[in-house]
């Protein structure tokens, strides 16, 4: 990140005076806290000070920044108060790093880093992004933020419940004709205790039949119809008295696919039962 990182509101800093106590001042004479005209306080919102390393003294304290004023506090910390006024006009004194300019544009504040998320630039200041999430929330795959490439990676891992046919990282095309069968993984599972919708449901079973592709494992047997060309696929069904359930999804190849499970209870019976909506992953068994 641009050395716009995130700078955390020290509470109670006080400006002008003593020290508060126990901060050891007086053997580097550097002992008096930042004159209230020093301290930076001309855009709300934005931090004044940041707490530091441990500390018994002032002199520990030094950051080698020519705009902070560095001093030990109360807590035993190492605090540093950035001073504007010590800056060429239009920059900005920041903790992390010096004097800095100011920015008009977000561009201004890019730091061409990617995984870090998108800087912004607001009231003439760089303010950090928001670091890419690349968890899918598949446990069989390890994920990661590649700055090299732009993008998320995913490694499957090699552990219980997330084994492959073939063995290996072999990876087989997905082949509506013959993959449209197999007991699969579910995760994560997905589970209810309300009334008639108890349930547990770690696998399911795909089966073609005449026209129809069936998915069982919910508390009914789901279908769509007809049975899907592709790798994308919808089968649903209808447990009489209480709810509807619902998995639609696509196959990455032969032995994986990403899809949406919906639970909806509106029948008599299951009516006052949550409503589930989640992304699954299967793993053919």
């Amino acid at each position: 990140m641009r050395t716009t990182a995130t700078i955390f509101l020290a509470a109670g800093v006080a400006v002008g005076g003593l020290p508060p106590a126990g901060c050891a001042p007086g053997s580097d004479g550097e002992g008096n806290r930042p004159d209230a005209g020093d301290v930076r306080n001309d855009d709300a919102g934005v931090p004044e000070a940041t707490d530091g390393p441990q500390c018994d003294s002032n002199a520990q304290c030094d950051d080698r920044i020519d705009c902070t004023d560095d001093f030990c506090n109360a807590a035993g910390l190492c605090e540093y108060v950035p001073v504007d006024r010590r800056c060429p006009d239009g920059q900005r004194c920041m903790v992390s790093s010096g004097c800095e300019e100011r920015c008009s544009v977000h561009a201004d504040c890019d730091d061409r880093q990617w995984c870090n998320g998108t800087e912004t630039c607001g009231g003439g200041w760089c303010f950090p992004g928001d670091p890419r999430d690349c968890g899918d929330g598949n446990p069989c795959t390890e994920d990661r933020c590649d700055e090299e490439t732009d993008q998320c990676v995913r490694t499957r891992l090699d552990i219980e419940g997330c084994e492959q046919d073939g063995g290996g990282d072999v990876v087989t095309p997905f082949d509506p004709a013959v993959h449209y069968s197999g007991e699969f993984h579910l995760r994560p599972i997905q589970s209810s205790s309300c009334l008639r919708a108890t349930y547990s449901i770690s696998t399911v079973r795909f089966r073609t039949a005449g026209d129809s592709l069936e998915v069982s494992g919910a508390p009914c047997t789901m279908t769509g119809s007809p049975v899907p060309s592709g790798p994308e696929f919808s089968v649903w069904c209808v447990d009489p008295g209480c709810g509807r359930y619902e998995l639609t999804g696509s196959f990455s190849d032969a032995d994986n696919f990403e899809a949406r499970w919906t639970a909806t209870f509106v029948a008599p019976g299951c009516g006052i039962c949550s409503r589930q909506d989640a992304t699954v992953y299967g793993m053919r068994i």
